[in-house]
């Protein structure tokens, strides 16, 4: 399982590398776990480019031009891949293709990773934020 300093990591170098990329073609492969018709995905995600990508908790946020935020979460075996062109990634979950022929997949052998669109705000502090008031500690 990921943690947090993980995903810090994570989303620096992911955001470094697909961050201004259009996204082609989004497709929801284990639709179990989604929480969000994968019409409605495509239709927020498609056409739309990637703007940042930073954690949330244990989650990787994917905002987009268009206000949308795509939401993975790796849970315990969950794994991110990049491709050129094409992949042969066992286990996909969702995959993201971008218009210069980039991709990322997230796989998850388990089938427990989880993507979701427009996830709500946690009320509970980040355990990295250097925002964090302590006051209540006292």
């Amino acid at each position: 399982m990921p943690e947090l300093p993980d995903l810090e990591v994570f989303s620096f170098n992911l955001s470094g590398r697909l961050a201004g990329k259009k996204v082609e073609k989004l497709h929801a492969i284990y639709r179990k776990k989604l929480k969000t018709p994968e019409k409605d995905l495509r239709k927020s995600v498609e056409g739309a480019t990637l703007t940042s990508v930073y954690r949330d908790g244990k989650e990787l946020h994917f905002a987009f031009d268009n206000g949308n935020v795509l939401s993975l979460h790796l849970m315990l075996k969950g794994q991110l891949h990049l491709f050129e062109r094409t992949h042969d990634e066992k286990y996909p979950i969702i995959e993201m293709r971008f218009s210069d022929g980039t991709g990322l997949v997230m796989t998850d052998w388990q089938g427990q990773a989880t993507p979701a669109l427009n996830p709500t705000a946690r009320e509970a502090p980040d355990a990295l934020s250097k925002n964090v008031n302590y006051s209540f500690l006292k």
